[in-house]
């Protein structure tokens, strides 16, 4: 059967229409895909549908992409299962399409028709389309028709993205081309090729000689020492696991990123967001049955295998946002050196020298490299990481002219972004990252006055976006911003437009209990 949909953008002075006729087999999952062209989204932002139905009460059930939550999450029907024929049955039946948490664009899809399905349908496509989309990540108070197309041009323009998206029938070629495709990946992660092996397999034989030669039983885990290559730009800091007996292995910090998140744990500032703000590399090792499927796959198809407890390598690479993943050639040759290096500074301990503890003196031991590679030990002292880099200003003009009309209040805010609990693989791209949630808190009274789930890893890229979404939904401008240095710096260009001196926390304890009950009703 042919459903025709009459959907309706909320909240907009000017009606801003689609008429759609898409299969009533669709899952919600390509409804979302027609919606986003149809409303030339960007599919920028989290979404989800509401559908109200009758069990003898009205109950509102959504549906949308399980991938956000965990996969047994029992308030959400996963999009790409549940198809619209089971929850839209009969003329007059109505849903809401939710798009950006944060803006809060509904849209009111209502089913005006059921048609016979013949051999020449066309669906999905679009029959009838009035006023201008809305802009994205802007606000339905900040909605303006500009009246630039008429509705002959918009039908025109939709069903021209919706036959783009099209994707042509399954062939024995097509399903050749993705299973190789498939097979080109799996072999980029396990099957090596012959120089990605060499240096893959020089990583673990540096490992099997740290486990052999123990350098724990002569190092604690605050002893950070510093190496400084002259071929890289940054300096990078180690720190050696295993001197209470618990967990073996080496942590590299990676330039100033990782010192930074290494200052936190010590300065007990990082809270849950230690592993996803982390730019690391690391080996630990680990008992066969604690290791994942990936990393003994990744082992055996190398030809190793170890015996005894604690012995099998887990090699991990983490990005700031992402999951961790398996190092590539040139962070395995990156970890082999500072794993060499490790044993030098185990050597240097067992003669009797002093390495200083980090957080405690206020000097380390560094190697600094000459261009000839040999590497030196001496004493510096602690580093200061410098600044964060400038991001920008990533608004337009005419964003920062609507932000200065707000009028300046008396809100003392809380802000901060931080990972969600859970990851989220991207089909397209093949990659697994953390959302970020932007927070607001009312410090006055302590309730949350702003929240927004971003399909993005990286606060630097969304922090000024989403303190300006936060202000607009709050009406004001803050008398007082509190945020963390971290956030402050993504913010600066901002605030600097708007003239907002932040007031700089190591910890912001209101959006942390907030924090704590939000990640909680994620997970369960």
């Amino acid at each position: 059967m042919i459903y025709e949909l009459e959907t309706t953008l909320k909240y907009t002075e000017t009606p801003v229409t689609r008429t759609l006729e898409v299969d009533s087999g669709m899952t919600f999952g390509e409804l979302h895909r027609v919606l986003q062209k149809a409303y030339e989204w960007e599919n920028a932002h989290l979404h989800q549908f509401i559908v109200t139905r009758s069990k003898g009460t009205e109950e509102r059930e959504q549906i949308g992409p399980i991938g956000f939550m965990d996969e047994s999450a029992s308030l959400l029907f996963d999009e790409d299962v549940e198809p619209l024929g089971d929850w839209l049955t009969e003329k007059g039946d109505e849903l809401i399409y939710l798009y950006d948490f944060g803006a809060g664009w509904e849209h009111r899809v209502t089913l005006t028709d059921i048609l016979e399905a013949h051999p020449e349908s066309k669906a999905p496509r679009c029959t009838a389309a009035s006023g201008e989309p809305a802009e994205e990540d802007t606000f339905p108070g900040a909605y303006s028709d500009s009246g630039a197309r008429q509705p002959g041009t918009l039908v025109r323009d939709i069903n021209q993205a919706l036959k783009s998206s099209k994707k042509g029938p399954k062939t024995p070629e097509t399903e050749n081309r993705e299973e190789n495709r498939t097979e080109k990946e799996l072999n980029r992660l396990v099957f090596l090729p012959e120089v990605e092996e060499e240096a893959i397999k020089g990583m673990v034989e540096a490992a099997k000689l740290v486990s052999k030669e123990k350098p724990w039983e002569h190092l604690h885990s605050n002893q950070i020492v510093m190496f400084d290559f002259p071929e890289e730009e940054e300096p990078h800091f180690v720190s050696v696991m295993g001197s209470l007996g618990e967990q073996f292995g080496v942590m590299v910090y990676r330039g100033w990123d990782g010192y930074r998140s290494l200052k936190s744990v010590f300065a007990d500032a990082s809270g849950s967001d230690y592993l996803s703000e982390l730019d690391a590399l690391s080996v630990s090792f680990e008992d066969r049955q604690d290791l994942t499927k990936e990393e003994y796959s990744f082992l055996k198809d190398l030809g190793y295998s170890f015996r005894g407890k604690k012995r099998w390598p887990a090699f991990r690479s983490y990005d700031p946002g992402f999951l961790p993943s398996l190092p590539d050639e040139w962070e395995a040759q990156f970890l082999t050196d500072l794993l060499d290096g490790v044993l030098a500074v185990a050597e240097i301990a067992k003669k009797g020298n002093h390495i200083p503890e980090f957080g405690m003196e206020e000097k380390i031991l560094a190697f600094s490299g000459d261009p000839d590679g040999k590497m030196t030990p001496f004493y510096v002292p602690v580093p200061e990481a410098p600044p964060i880099p400038d991001v920008g200003l990533q608004l337009r003009e005419l964003d920062i002219k609507r932000l200065l009309k707000l009028p300046a209040g008396n809100l003392s805010l809380e802000f901060d972004l931080f990972s969600a609990p859970t990851a989220v693989h991207d089909e397209e791209t093949e990659v697994t990252y953390f959302p970020l949630v932007a927070l607001g808190v009312d410090r006055e009274v302590g309730v949350s006055v702003f929240y927004e789930m971003i399909p993005n890893p990286l606060p630097e890229d969304v922090a000024q976006a989403a303190l300006a979404n936060c202000m607009i939904r709050t009406g004001t401008i803050p008398g007082e911003l509190h945020v963390k240095d971290r956030t402050a710096a993504f913010l600066k260009p901002l605030l600097d437009k708007l003239g907002i001196v932040p007031v700089i926390h190591p910890r912001l304890p209101m959006i942390e209990e907030l924090r704590v009950q939000l990640e909680s009703r994620m997970i369960n």
